[in-house]
């Protein structure tokens, strides 16, 4: 459920920016989601659908890019994707599990399309 927050967020500064850009409508709008925060693009979609209602965001389209999770070994300097992802983080090279996240993480608005 915290999809819910996430996306009212998301409408949020769309529609700040495409106010500061006097848009008439928000055409399109540019995703980054990281594998590692448990957001699910489908759950963002739906509630925006329901939210942008009666904005110059209704009819928006959310394009998602992926970000897949990547860790970086403290023990042999490998930076790699883990393949049992989420059920081990382990090294693939040497078995270290304390690792440093390099990417996954990620959730941003990149842009957007507008029409003025």
């Amino acid at each position: 459920m915290h999809e819910v927050t996430v996306t009212q967020d998301i409408l949020e500064k769309a529609l700040d920016a495409a106010k500061v850009n006097n848009a008439k409508a928000i055409t399109k709008i540019r995703i980054k989601v990281g594998d590692f925060t448990g957001f699910d693009p489908g759950c963002i979609s739906f509630y925006f659908e329901l939210m942008a209602k009666d904005t110059i965001a209704e009819g928006a389209v959310l394009e998602f890019e992926k970000i897949p999770l990547s860790l970086n070994c403290s023990a042999c300097d490998l930076t790699f994707t883990p393949e049992d992802f989420p059920l081990s983080f382990a090294c693939p090279a040497c078995g270290n599990t304390r690792n440093r996240l390099v990417s996954g993480k990620e959730l941003s608005v990149e842009d957007m399309e507008i029409d003025v």
